[in-house]
């Protein structure tokens, strides 16, 4: 499985995660990220077994963190 740097890494790095001015558009780095952590599933139902509101806390706490790292110094991320 990858890791949620990874999965950032490769969201921002994305062309098609770009505004028409080169600027990351950062719904859809948080949609592709959360697509490859399977989080999406977890949003099903909050009665299903998967769901864990801990868990989606915990990722967004994450990709924040990497975002502000990101904006605050543009990098090419590697994910490692």
């Amino acid at each position: 499985m990858m890791t949620l740097e990874q999965a950032f890494a490769k969201a921002v790095n994305s062309k098609a995660n770009r505004l028409d001015d080169g600027t990351v558009d950062w719904n859809y780095v948080d949609a592709d990220c959360a697509m490859d952590m399977n989080l999406a599933s977890s949003y099903q139902s909050n009665e299903s077994d998967n769901f864990s509101s801990l868990d989606c806390e915990a990722f967004y706490n994450q990709f924040d963190a990497l975002a502000e790292q990101y904006e605050s110094a543009p990098f090419e991320a590697t994910g490692v």
